[in-house]
């Protein structure tokens, strides 16, 4: 959108919800992994510390942290371990399967390829775009291998039926190849396919530093992605009606093209940053940030 009064922003993401921080206060963007952070003791939580650009000092500051939510690099740690767990799961459960083989103990794990852990939470996740989007961070390469898993996942929950049968007929022999089968074909795939996403999750839900400057000052903020440069006219500025003095969103912006409103990031709360004068008029919301 261009034309008078028309202001461009930064569109990022941050927990799955749109923020935006004004461009004349953006310098540059930081790839997060490849920077060495040195923690600050006694600082908010949202201060990750400081980093050496250029032979200047950066305060690096968590914008997840900053709204009170769990850090990218936390959830994804969450994401892994989730995923190990349930990678063991299919480990074990083919183990019980073989042990009902071999020596007749009772298996009553799930046959059901829905109703184990992994089932449910891949529905779950699969059925829902929305979420999809934000575990994939608009990755296609995440999105294509987790819709890998479907075919050997079930496959692998078929045999137990099978199995079962087998046994039941006194074909143990035979249940022994179906349950030997299935180690080297569908749990192998599984297993590869969990450590293709590990790596992919470690890969990509990393973040983004946006280095923004403000009087002279300069500060990092850590979101999980940046997605646009958008103009907005002074009449798609909203107030934030429940704004107060220690708020961290100054106001909102409504996107014509999606109809979403997107926070605006007060950057006088970012630490180093002094207070910004009062703006009685909704048209200022950003414009003197």
């Amino acid at each position: 959108m261009n034309g008078a009064g028309a202001d461009p922003l930064l569109i990022c993401k941050v927990g799955g919800e749109s923020y935006a921080i004004r461009v004349d206060c953006v310098l540059e963007l930081l790839a997060l992994q490849k920077l060495t952070i040195t923690p600050l003791p006694g600082m908010p939580s949202h201060v990750e510390g400081m980093i050496n650009l250029r032979g200047q000092t950066l305060c690096i500051q968590n914008v997840r942290k900053m709204f009170g939510l769990t850090s990218l690099r936390d959830e994804s740690t969450e994401i892994i371990q989730m995923l190990d767990d349930r990678e063991h799961d299919h480990i074990q459960w083919l183990k019980a399967l073989e042990a009902f083989v071999h020596d007749g103990t009772e298996f009553n794990l799930a046959t059901d390829p829905h109703q184990c852990k992994f089932g449910k939470w891949y529905d779950q996740l699969m059925a829902d775009p929305i979420e999809m989007n934000r575990f994939a961070r608009d990755q296609l390469a995440l999105v294509d291998t987790m819709g890998r898993f479907d075919a050997p996942h079930r496959r692998i929950h078929e045999i137990a039926d099978k199995v079962l049968a087998l046994v039941a007929k006194g074909n143990c022999k035979e249940a022994k190849q179906v349950v030997n089968q299935a180690k080297t074909n569908e749990l192998r795939e599984l297993k590869d396919l969990f450590a293709s996403v590990r790596q992919l999750v470690e890969r990509f839900h990393i973040g983004v530093v946006v280095v923004v400057e403000r009087d002279g000052v300069r500060a990092g903020l850590v979101v999980d992605s940046v997605c646009d440069v958008k103009e907005f006219q002074d009449d798609n500025y909203l107030p934030h009606s429940l704004l107060k003095d220690d708020g961290w969103v100054q106001g909102f912006v409504q996107d014509e093209e999606t109809h979403d409103l997107i926070q605006v990031i007060r950057l006088d709360m970012v630490s180093g940053f002094t207070p910004e004068r009062p703006k009685p008029q909704v048209s200022e919301l950003v414009s003197t940030t």
